[in-house]
């Protein structure tokens, strides 16, 4: 930008020479505004500091980048990336991400880790990302970690079920697609394998450093910590809780429990949009049951066999993951185990509020019983 008046030499004040600012040279202005001895050196001027001042930003903005990379590859999302990325073989798992996939990602990974119950701050894994096509896949393909092709799931059931690799399920790229380029090794570090990714997708990955929020209880804790001593640099979280302690500054022991199976099923089958489905319904009521009680009116038959809830988990699960879904259980269809008390018929047909799907299926196929049949004395008032 052009500089201020201030800065101006006069060579000498009796006949008012000054100094062009881009070439030096000493000229006679026509009136006090003037400043450069010409409107060619004027522009040429302004032209360089604008170059100037697109530098200072595009390295400040380089800076912020290479500080966000260097907590991602210390994040637990960043491993979490690395893990994904080194054990499929290519960065191409990431075909077509863009900054949001990479945020909507790094939000349900986020989800799958607040739904885990905590022990003393430490998150105990009880629910993990499972593929809907399996990450190794199969002769032909491979399972990619789109947000579509991912399911948040109990612990056990990924370790006990390993995801299959069918044609037509979740999101998978062929082999024969795929670039040597983009390969990885198993022994190539967070750095190494992150940084290929950041390549491979460009723009779109430095948007998401941008914007991504990655400190961590370790970052956050160093930083309460400056200036009151020196942490060394292979401190683990535990060594640096105990000094945080000593200096008292509270640290984070959190210990909760997981939430409920149905809970994360319906928010999974909510986000996949896969509602239009009786798994839908069931692993619906029985959130409502959990949680809300007498707000709900279908309600399970008296003599329903134990096991009934396993069952409807499993099946939400095999739902989930496109793999085939059983609806009879012990000799019965699984939502025929719910009916609607009769003594209150005519109040849901006059019911304004929203009823549940259950509610619903159970109104439209008539399945009707006495409130004394069934799981609820709140209804002996109808």
């Amino acid at each position: 930008m052009p500089k201020q008046k201030e800065s101006l030499t006069y060579i000498s004040n009796s006949n008012n020479y000054l100094k062009c600012p881009y070439c030096n040279a000493n000229f006679v202005g026509n009136n006090y505004k003037q400043i450069y001895c010409s409107r060619e050196h004027k522009d040429k001027q302004q032209a360089s500091d604008r170059k100037i001042l697109r530098r200072r930003k595009t390295k400040s903005r380089k800076d912020r980048l290479t500080k966000k990379f260097n907590q991602l590859k210390k994040s637990s999302y960043g491993l979490y990336l690395f893990n994904q990325i080194r054990r499929s073989g290519t960065v191409e798992i990431l075909r077509g991400f863009t900054s949001e996939m990479l945020h909507e990602l790094n939000r349900i990974k986020r989800k799958a880790t607040r739904y885990s119950a905590v022990k003393e701050g430490t998150p105990q894994e009880d629910y993990h990302l499972s593929h809907v096509f399996s990450a190794k896949g199969n002769e032909t393909s491979i399972g990619t970690i789109h947000p579509e092709n991912l399911v948040i799931t109990p612990a056990k059931w990924n370790l006990k079920h390993k995801s299959i690799a069918t044609e037509g399920t979740g999101r998978h790229i062929l082999k024969s697609s795929l670039s040597p380029k983009w390969t990885v090794k198993t022994n190539d570090s967070p750095a190494e394998i992150l940084g290929k990714a950041r390549a491979y997708l460009g723009d779109e990955f430095n948007k998401f450093l941008s914007a991504v929020q990655l400190t961590n209880q370790r970052e956050q804790l160093l930083k309460k910590l400056t200036g009151l001593t020196s942490i060394p640099a292979t401190a683990t979280l535990s060594m640096i809780k105990e000094i945080a302690v000593h200096h008292g500054i509270s640290t984070f022991n959190k210990t909760s429990s997981a939430a409920t199976v149905t809970e994360v099923l319906k928010h999974e089958i909510e986000r996949l949009n896969k509602t239009d489905h009786w798994t839908y319904w069931l692993i619906n009521q029985l959130h409502y049951e959990c949680y809300f009680g007498i707000k709900i009116y279908a309600l399970k038959e008296l003599d329903t066999p134990s096991g009934y809830e396993d069952f409807i988990v499993e099946q939400a699960l095999n739902w989930l993951h496109d793999c085939k879904v059983d609806i009879v259980f012990e000799g019965k269809p699984a939502p025929d185990y719910y009916a609607v008390p009769i003594e209150c018929k005519e109040k849901i047909t006059l019911l304004e509020n929203e009823l549940t799907p259950l509610d619903s299926f159970c109104m439209s196929m008539h399945r009707y019983q006495s409130s004394a049949n069934l799981k609820c004395q709140e209804f002996a008032s109808f």
